[in-house]
């Protein structure tokens, strides 16, 4: 069985690089420093923990976009 939790932060573009970094790094710092054990038992769950840059989520959304706009269309659904 395939196990995927994601999360992520948006931020407007405008957002100064002091904003970005403490965004991009909280969650980390609060998933490995302040949780022990937390990021070992995910592990035991079968999920991987990992941090990427602007660019690759932002290649990872579009990716994301394509494969289920294209899902969704082929399935027929719509939004009534």
């Amino acid at each position: 069985m395939l196990r995927l939790l994601q999360f992520l932060i948006l931020a407007a573009c405008a957002t100064c690089a002091l904003a970005q970094d403490w965004l991009k790094q909280k969650p980390i710092h609060i998933l490995v420093g302040f949780a022990p054990g937390v990021r070992e038992r995910l592990s035991q769950l079968g999920l991987d923990w990992r941090s990427n840059t602007p660019g690759e989520f932002a290649a990872f959304l579009r990716d994301e976009v394509q494969k289920w706009s294209r899902a969704v269309k082929d399935s027929g659904a719509t939004a009534d």
